[in-house]
């Protein structure tokens, strides 16, 4: 068994797996969460990120190690589903330097044109991973490694709100104006997160993020139809 258990906090207990970016460690862990929760009552809520899973009882852990036992059975019980449908979102994004100030720097800092990283980084399928650091806030993997940057010495007072951002390993969609420590280089006017309904994040971990790239003219054409409530986000249907 390659994963650990520890205690965190007086409810909870944190799942650690290798510090990895794996869809098989997505999909371990997705199986496992509907597992615990179908199997043990006690279980308040549970979520994840890359390498955790963090559970929370409803009430608080007399016994650490019953209940550790407990969930490394349910663990050993866990079967991986693989070749999911998962739905693959197409995000409009505008790729210029006057939307997104570290664009510049960014292509200086990885010698790369404008174009390539447009190609390179449309051509990609980014799977979300899991929704953290912000309300809306996608951690997507699937990065071209040609595009990964290491994040700011210095992060910015200010990133704003529909900044497409590489930090790493990954892309990130910033759902509201925030500071931040990854280079933004690209803006999309889609809205990831409305507190109004009920599901106020459309994607869903294991989803895919594609992006495509569009002109200032398409920009402004598509927040148009947004304001009026005339745009719909693309989608399609993928087994992965």
């Amino acid at each position: 068994m390659n994963i650990h258990f520890k205690a965190y906090g007086h409810k909870g207990i944190l799942v650690q797996w290798p510090a990895e970016i794996k869809d098989s460690t997505l999909f371990e862990q997705q199986a496992f969460i509907k597992l615990v929760e179908d199997k043990i009552p006690e279980i308040d809520f549970a979520y994840h990120t890359y390498q955790e899973v963090y559970i929370e009882y409803k009430r608080p852990i007399s016994n650490l190690e019953l209940h550790k036992t407990q969930l490394k059975e349910v663990y050993k019980q866990t079967q991986i589903e693989f070749n999911q449908k998962s739905i693959v979102w197409s995000v409009p994004v505008c790729y210029e330097e006057d939307l997104v100030p570290d664009l510049k720097l960014y292509l200086e800092k990885k010698k790369l044109s404008l174009d390539a990283l447009i190609t390179l980084h449309t051509a990609a399928k980014h799977r979300v991973y899991f929704i953290g650091f912000l309300p809306g806030f996608l951690y997507l993997g699937g990065l071209p490694p040609k595009l990964s940057i290491n994040r700011k010495e210095i992060p910015s007072k200010l990133i704003k709100k529909g900044t497409v951002a590489i930090g790493g390993k990954q892309t990130g969609i910033y759902p509201q104006n925030s500071p931040g420590g990854w280079y933004g280089i690209g803006y999309t006017p889609i809205s990831f997160f409305d507190p109004s309904i009920k599901e106020p994040t459309w994607a869903k971990s294991g989803d895919f993020i594609q992006f495509k790239s569009v002109s200032r003219d398409e920009l402004k054409d598509i927040e148009s139809r947004i304001s009026v409530g005339n745009f719909q986000l693309e989608s399609t249907a993928y087994a992965s």
